[in-house]
């Protein structure tokens, strides 16, 4: 009887695991779309924080991450998703649209 309720345990587990998995998959994009950069980027992480190999949810986050202008952390989020989707072309741009923005704010404080 223990092992039973052990496994309908698991498997209650698991279930509320793929519906917050599901939730934060949809959500994140949502708020992206919507321009709601920052809340996009926390449900970005914590979905790829759940599915650490999932390419669309570090692309997500660095998508994120890279609205609110902070390009190191893009470019991080982006190198992660190149590990799990390494054919993926886009990646690469936006890689080098945030080390351009990276330039871009050097120059921008130091008057050039």
């Amino acid at each position: 009887i223990a092992m039973a309720f052990a496994w309908i345990e698991q498997k209650r587990h698991y279930r509320r695991y793929k519906a917050r998995v599901a939730a934060l998959k949809s959500e994140g994009p949502r708020l992206l779309r919507s321009g709601n950069y920052r809340r996009a980027a926390e449900l970005c992480r914590a979905w790829a924080d759940l599915e650490l190999a999932n390419a669309d949810a570090w692309r997500c986050l660095g998508e994120a991450l890279q609205a609110q202008g902070l390009h190191q952390d893009a470019i991080n989020a982006f190198r992660k998703a190149k590990q799990f989707d390494p054919a993926d072309r886009s990646l690469d741009a936006a890689i080098d649209r945030s080390q351009q923005g990276i330039v871009a704010d050097f120059l921008r404080r130091h008057g050039r």
